[in-house]
């Protein structure tokens, strides 16, 4: 191997994973917060859903892998983008998904948990 082949194609070459599933778009799932935020204030909301979706999928993986919590940030985020533009039945979805999850401790997985009920009772009056 010459000195300018990279880690991933040296991994690669040898038919190893390169990347636990926990990674996306080759880095750490949570490296691409700001990216989320930048593709807000672009005006680019498909763009910052896709993302993550794809954070939640990387985020549930190291649950299972190593028997801790998701990340909820990630979840309630998706949420709001799909509340914002009055996609009731994406908003459960995506809180009933959470609710399916080990959950970590702190404030936020109460709150989600809060946000189900609520929209969901709002959703049958509806």
């Amino acid at each position: 191997m010459s000195c300018c082949v990279s880690w991933r194609e040296r991994v690669q070459a040898v038919g190893a994973e390169p990347d636990p599933p926990w990674f996306i778009r080759g880095s750490y799932y949570s490296a691409y917060v700001e990216e989320v935020k930048r593709l807000r204030r672009a005006g680019q909301e498909a763009d910052a859903e896709q993302l993550l979706l794809e954070m939640i999928d990387a985020t549930e993986s190291e649950s299972r892998a190593y028997q801790w919590g998701v990340i909820p940030l990630y979840y309630q985020q998706l949420a709001v983008s799909y509340r914002k533009r009055g996609d009731t039945q994406s908003e459960i979805a995506v809180l009933e998904r959470f609710a399916r999850q080990r959950h970590a401790g702190g404030v936020m997985p109460p709150q989600l948990l809060r946000r189900l009920a609520t929209v969901k009772g709002v959703a049958q009056r509806g």
